[in-house]
């Protein structure tokens, strides 16, 4: 990989030990190693795949919780190693960061899952979530697991902390400012306890807001 020209060479040299006598270079490296080159330079930070964004992030956070949350799945986690195989797909048969750029990666993506694993990703971690009331919470896949955070108003009627992939979703319980007034896994304890101390803290700060 050449960094001035941000693109892979094949080149002949001549060494004595360390000390270059004489370069050469010619031809193209394969398509293999252009891209495994290529690629060593993205997972290190050097280059940017800009279709490798924020949604990209989200879905493999959704593909690694199932793959832990729920192994009968057989669903392939995506940690570094795999990461990395799917980077090299995505550069294959590029030479040059020009022709990465742009390059659309949910080709290769697509291919990570079987159409039966995806409608698995899909129903056991969905990217948003169905309430007992009628309101729809979109879901964020974190290390603790997966996260929805509403207005205390939209959680009215969710008596009991939903789930997702059989676990417990935390839940972060917006004051009108839409900061976190608390975050928690056991909705039911929160009625009793936590939203009795919000309602005395925020209600005549917010009046206009409703307060059952």
């Amino acid at each position: 990989y050449d960094e001035r020209s941000r693109r892979v060479i094949l080149a002949k040299r001549v060494l004595f030990r360390d000390l270059v006598l004489e370069e050469k270079e010619g031809g193209e490296a394969s398509a293999e190693e252009s891209a495994r080159l290529l690629a060593e330079q993205v997972m290190a930070g050097v280059l940017k795949l800009k279709k490798w964004d924020g949604v990209v992030e989200k879905w493999i956070k959704r593909v690694n919780f199932l793959a832990a949350a729920q192994p009968e799945l057989e669903i392939p986690g995506v940690e570094e190693g795999e990461r990395a195989m799917l980077v090299e797909q995505v550069c294959l048969g590029a030479r040059s960061f020009k022709e990465i750029k742009e390059r659309e990666v949910w080709p290769v993506l697509q291919e990570w899952l079987s159409a039966p694993q995806q409608a698995a990703l899909d129903a056991y971690a969905p990217k948003s979530l169905s309430l007992p009331n009628g309101k729809e919470a979109k879901v964020r896949y974190e290390e603790v697991g997966p996260v929805i955070g509403l207005k205390v108003q939209q959680l009215y009627g969710v008596e009991e902390t939903p789930e997702i992939g059989g676990r417990p979703v935390r839940v972060e319980v917006l004051a009108p400012n839409q900061r976190p007034w608390q975050v928690t896994n056991d909705l039911e304890g929160f009625w009793k306890t936590g939203y009795p101390q919000m309602k005395k803290d925020l209600a005549g700060r917010y009046p206009k807001h409703d307060w059952k």
